[in-house]
């Protein structure tokens, strides 16, 4: 009996157990791409490419630049014109669904190829399509709606190409057509061209060593000859001819452009809130773990180190230790690497984890493996699922491809209609990441600079741009580049631009727009924007809905430059303050009701603070009364603990310190409350 289970585990699985372990792997590598597709993170690049193919269809391609007044008429190197063409195109035909339908098209494509490169290079269907989706997951935020996942999918489809090139050389004519489709896509198609030197040099070296230079040119002409074409077609059939190529070694030239944060390093000190990827680092263990594993056991068995490499093998050998080392190389260079290095290596991961787990023979350790990676994937994601529910208490109410791209919270959705509503226009200073957006909502807007960086600005503009946001003399610097609006966000980033150009000496801006998320700016002391302040002020601008109707003309009226009577002000607050609670209008509520802002007698002094008292300590008790738990009902409690966190100063200033401790309790547990809201959605 012993020795009949012990012939029948020697056995092969049979066809129902290797349809079984198929379908385990499927499902999940299927839940890897799902993770990968719906994985939410703002993008601003998304715009960008839907402006910009709209730009292409209407003829302004490889055209002087009209998007921004900073460009001096420069030619925009949009590599991504392709991508933005093929993205307008589907918005257009189908909406948000043609856009979503379109990411998990290329995302299976991607797996797809990952698995048939695997397949190629022995592994086993299991292990190779499972390889194929985790690649995905691995790194899901970087599997964003943009121009890269041309790459993640064409990276993998030319090695794949490149393997079937053993059997029939002239395949290399698929990956040269690729290449060629992928410059006019990504500009990721150089490390395209590099991948078809590399295996060119590496199938031909080897053969000239061995039979000599004459007969591996008779053997590999097709090679050479599709390499060469390949770089013929990147420089020519594109409109922007050999800029095309010379253009993505911008970056590596200037220290500027590094300062973005995806092409910093992984260890970056200087982005603190940037995790790491964990991601990458388990593919490159997994690889690096079953790579010494398999080498240690042939050692172990007495076989020279590749005795069983045949000699057409060693170039396919040579060209995957090259292309791993400059794979891991990029990609701790720069974040912006790491998923085309995830992608690339999962091949040879499959490879030997399927020798690794003898999954030709048993598939219980796959599936152990399989499950696992499920399991592992379950655990860091259990959030996103939530992220997508309509009663999401931290969202505002979205579509799917909003909350994906989070759209609310993090674009100037609301600034935007109010521009088209007014019928404003001219030059304007604005959030990096909302350059697209606003060219794609208000096309006649003349931007200044954002996401598209070295494709089209100059460094000086780059600096000019961080001085403005850090405060240092912008109103000065906005004039003298005659911008005389900004749109920007209301967050501790923008919060000492926002002080130097409306309270510092000298400054002469007012909102003419305000809601919870973005505002808009206005220079009184130019002619055409001084009357829309003045129109603001006297609520006379049209707005998308009445919170942001009181909250604007509120936030003019509160203005230095315009500063409105102190009753209307503070009544206009007020009110917006109850149509709809803001932490802006809340600001602005307390910078009146601390002394400073406005000069009070002293004998006046303890009546007007017991009457803020009385006001937060009102706006509290109808805050707590509310029901938070509903789409954007954690900003409700933001709000919340900003009126206990005023109430606290104002009772410290009055002496109650009874009740400053009763308030700061209160306010620590609406920050449990926040905090404990967070964790659960």
């Amino acid at each position: 009996m012993v020795e009949l289970q012990k012939s029948s585990l020697d056995q092969s699985p049979g066809i129902g157990q290797k349809t079984l372990i198929l379908v385990i792997c499927l499902l999940v590598a299927a839940f890897c791409i799902l993770v990968a597709w719906a994985m939410p993170r703002p993008l601003g690049d998304l715009y960008v490419y839907l402006a910009g193919g709209r730009d292409v269809l209407d003829g302004k391609l490889a055209q002087p630049d009209d998007w921004a007044f900073s460009t001096a008429g420069r030619v925009w190197i949009n590599q991504n014109w392709g991508t933005g063409v093929i993205f307008y195109l589907t918005h257009k035909a189908a909406g948000d669904i043609g856009l979503l339908v379109l990411k998990v098209l290329i995302l299976v494509a991607a797996a797809f190829f990952i698995a048939q490169a695997a397949r190629q290079r022995g592994s086993g269907w299991a292990i190779a399509i499972l390889l194929g989706g985790a690649a995905l997951g691995a790194a899901p935020d970087t599997m964003t709606m943009r121009a890269n996942l041309f790459t993640m999918m064409f990276a993998p489809a030319i090695l794949y190409v490149f393997y079937l090139t053993r059997r029939n050389v002239h395949l290399i004519w698929v990956a040269v057509a690729v290449i060629g489709l992928w410059a006019n896509l990504h500009g990721g198609f150089i490390f395209g061209l590099g991948m078809i030197g590399l295996w060119t040099i590496c199938q031909i070296v080897p053969h000239a060593i061995r039979e000599g230079p004459a007969s591996a040119l008779q053997r590999y002409w097709p090679l050479l000859a599709g390499t060469v074409t390949a770089i013929v077609l990147a420089g020519a059939a594109n409109p922007f001819g050999l800029e095309n190529i010379t253009h993505p070694f911008i970056v590596a030239r200037s220290e500027v452009w590094r300062q973005v944060t995806e092409w910093r390093h992984i260890f970056s000190k200087k982005l603190p809130r940037v995790p790491l990827p964990w991601g990458f680092f388990v593919v490159l263990s997994a690889l690096s773990i079953s790579v010494i594993l398999h080498v240690t056991v042939d050692l172990l068995r007495g076989r020279p180190l590749f005795q069983k490499i045949k000699d057409r093998q060693v170039g396919v050998l040579v060209f995957e230790i090259s292309l791993a080392a400059i794979l891991l190389f990029m990609a701790f260079r720069a974040r912006r690497f790491v998923p085309l290095a995830t992608v690339l290596l999962a091949p040879f991961i499959a490879v030997h984890l399927h020798w690794l787990l003898n999954a030709s023979r048993f598939i219980l350790p796959t599936a152990v493996v399989a499950v696992a990676l499920l399991g592992a994937m379950v655990v860091d994601n259990t959030r996103m699922l939530r992220h997508y529910s309509p009663a999401n208490p931290t969202r505002p109410t979205e579509t799917f491809l909003q909350r994906m791209v989070r759209y609310e919270t993090h674009f100037p959705v609301g600034a935007a209609e109010f521009l088209n509503a007014n019928n404003i226009s001219g030059r304007v200073f604005h959030e990096w990441r909302w350059e697209g957006f606003i060219k794609w909502r208000r096309p006649q807007m003349k931007v200044f600079m954002g996401g598209r960086a070295q494709q089209i600005y100059d460094e000086q503009t780059y600096w000019e741009r961080r001085s403005i946001v850090k405060g240092d003399q912008s109103v000065a610097r906005l004039a003298k580049l005659d911008v005389h609006l900004a749109i920007v966000p209301i967050s501790r980033a923008y919060l000492v631009f926002h002080r130097a150009i409306t309270k510092a000496p000298g400054a002469s801006w007012a909102y003419i727009y305000a809601d919870r998320y973005s505002a808009v700016l206005a220079d009184a002391a130019w002619p055409d924007t001084r009357k829309l302040i003045e129109l603001a002020a006297a609520g006379k601008l049209k707005y998308p809905d009445p919170a942001s109707a009181a909250l604007s003309k509120a936030m003019s009226l509160y203005s230095p430059a315009v500063r409105g009577p102190y009753k209307e002000v503070v009544e206009s607050l007020q009110q917006a303050a109850k149509i709809q609670s803001s932490l802006l209008c809340y600001e602005a509520l307390t910078n009146i009701a601390l002394p400073g802002e406005v000069e009070i007698p002293k004998a006046e002094e303890l009546e007007y603070r017991k009457y803020w008292i009385d006001y937060f300590q009102s706006e509290a008790s109808r805050l707590s009364a509310m029901d938070s738990d509903h789409p954007d009902g954690i900003y409700q409690l933001k709000c919340l603990r900003g009126v206990y966190s005023i109430l606290s100063s104002l009772y410290i200033q009055t002496r109650q310190f009874e009740n400053m401790r009763r308030a700061k309790i209160q306010m620590q547990q609406v920050e449990v409350e926040i905090k404990n809201m967070i964790e659960a959605w």
